[in-house]
């Protein structure tokens, strides 16, 4: 299995693709039929379209994401989230402004997390 960004741009951003070996299509019909309390014992063979499956692939929409071991992979593509909030408070008659702001790393190295085969 390999999760990547899309390669298409749309207005929102490029999705994410999850590409699937016959072998992964497969481990997941039967996942499927498993949790619908269908057990199959034996050699088995899974058709898809009438022929066997050879590979598959998941598009996630741009207003979508994935999560890939505890990373988020969003659907509008690398843009680093940034999030800022500010509060103010009074403290002894003091007026207190204070920014919490969480942003990544200044030059993360991103490509870690992404395309990798899990």
């Amino acid at each position: 299995m390999k999760i990547n960004y899309g390669n298409g741009q749309t207005k929102y951003g490029p999705g994410v693709e999850i590409e699937l070996t016959g072998e992964d299509v497969a481990k997941a019909i039967y996942l499927y039929l498993f949790s619908k309390d269908v057990k199959i014992t034996g050699p088995a063979t899974i058709n898809v379209n009438a022929d066997l499956c050879r590979q598959g692939m998941v598009y996630v929409d741009p207003s979508g994401y994935v999560m890939n071991k505890g990373v988020k992979l969003s659907g509008k593509g690398k843009t680093p989230i940034h999030i800022s909030k500010s509060t103010t408070l009074t403290l002894g008659g003091n007026i207190v402004t204070t920014t919490i702001s969480t942003r990544p790393p200044a030059d993360p190295d991103l490509d870690d997390y992404f395309g990798e085969e899990t």
